[in-house]
């Protein structure tokens, strides 16, 4: 069986004390709440080593901290300095006091001078894969012990835990970031995939989804309408403004949209200048009034681009779900209902006539 080395010096070791620190932040375990299972680890080594002490510290850059410190009462961490944790950090291996009050190191320790203070130290540093010491794994009594070899290896199993248990949590963190990263990849391309880039209403894709819902709508009885509405001579917005002054004027168009109609409503960018309002259990003469006031709305209000008004109305078709049962065939009477519209001097809503008996 190997043999952990004992010192009862303190050599101290070179360390990067920037690097140590930026990758003790980086495990995001200072200052978190009470762990089970360091707990434990403390608790079963106090036992093992029969002594009253146990602790999981980490070396913050002014402070010691303790993840778990069993038989150390309310005590969460203590100022960093010449101390025996600080000190132990430095070594590479197992770091043992059988009696701390022989050892030069620690006489000018409170803890240690004090006529109750602690005798007995020994440590192992909690070292990251990467080579830097976080802090230690320690036990201490208040009588002086015999540390044996063996006892010295145990020891630096227990370490060995305690650094796996931490590496374990940094996994879980990284594998929850990037589950986050690729979830958010993931919404990134969903919404590509179902949104105009333009004017991020929704598009094609998203509007058979939706025609779905309302197909389930109309079968389970309640009443849908769908109007399909375009803006009147917009070649000529991009003619006469230029093609970047109608994309301006698309994105107010939708902006509108959206404004006029209901949370429960979608609206889709269906095609260059053409959009698909679709009301979703709405009746006939609400989808009416809704229509109307798009209608008027566009007209009303010029549109402001830099310096420059642009004036657009719309015409739209209309179809109520009362008069077409099938989506598919409300889309094709609203498409209908548009030219019909438009065929008629634009600027106006026609619903679509009912089928005849």
């Amino acid at each position: 069986m190997d043999q952990a080395p004992i010192s009862s010096a303190h050599p101290e070791m070179p360390i990067d004390e920037p690097a140590r620190i930026a990758e003790l932040k980086s495990y995001e375990i200072l200052d978190t709440p009470v762990d089970g299972a360091f707990e434990d680890i403390t608790r079963l080594a106090a036992r093992y080593f029969n002594t009253p002490i146990a602790i999981v510290s980490l070396v913050d850059s002014d402070r010691v901290w303790f993840k778990s410190a069993h038989g150390l009462g309310d005590v969460k961490q203590i100022e960093r300095g010449p101390g025996l944790c600080a000190s132990a950090i430095m070594h590479d291996g197992c770091y043992i006091a059988n009696d701390l009050r022989e050892d030069p190191n620690s006489l000018a320790n409170p803890l240690v001078a004090s006529e109750n203070g602690f005798r007995f130290y020994a440590a192992v540093p909690l070292k990251t894969k990467n080579g830097h010491s976080l802090g230690t794994f320690c036990v201490l009594d208040f009588k002086p012990h015999d540390f044996s070899p063996v006892e010295a290896a145990d020891l630096q199993r227990f370490g060995g835990l305690v650094m796996a248990q931490m590496d374990n949590m940094l996994a879980s963190r990284e594998i929850a970031s990037q589950a986050n990263t690729i979830a958010d990849q993931n919404a990134g391309l969903y919404h590509a995939a179902n949104h105009d880039a333009l004017t991020g209403l929704h598009n094609r894709t998203a509007a058979a989804a939706f025609l779905a819902e309302v197909q389930h709508d109309n079968d389970l009885g309640f009443e849908t309408s769908i109007l399909v509405t375009d803006v009147d001579h917009f070649k000529r917005v991009n003619d006469t403004y230029g093609h970047p002054a109608g994309d301006a004027v698309l994105v107010e168009i939708a902006r509108r949209l959206k404004s006029m109609v209901r949370l429960s409503d979608y609206v889709v960018r269906y095609g260059g200048e053409e959009f698909l309002v679709i009301l979703r259990r709405c009746p006939p003469a609400m989808a009416n009034d809704i229509a109307t006031r798009i209608r008027k709305a566009m007209a009303a209000t010029p549109i402001e681009i830099g310096e420059t008004s642009i004036t657009v109305s719309m015409s739209g078709g209309l179809c109520h779900s009362a008069q077409y049962g099938k989506v598919e065939e409300m889309v094709r009477n609203a498409d209908a209902a548009l030219y019909v519209a438009k065929n008629s001097g634009r600027d106006r809503i026609v619903v679509s006539e009912p089928l005849a008996a």
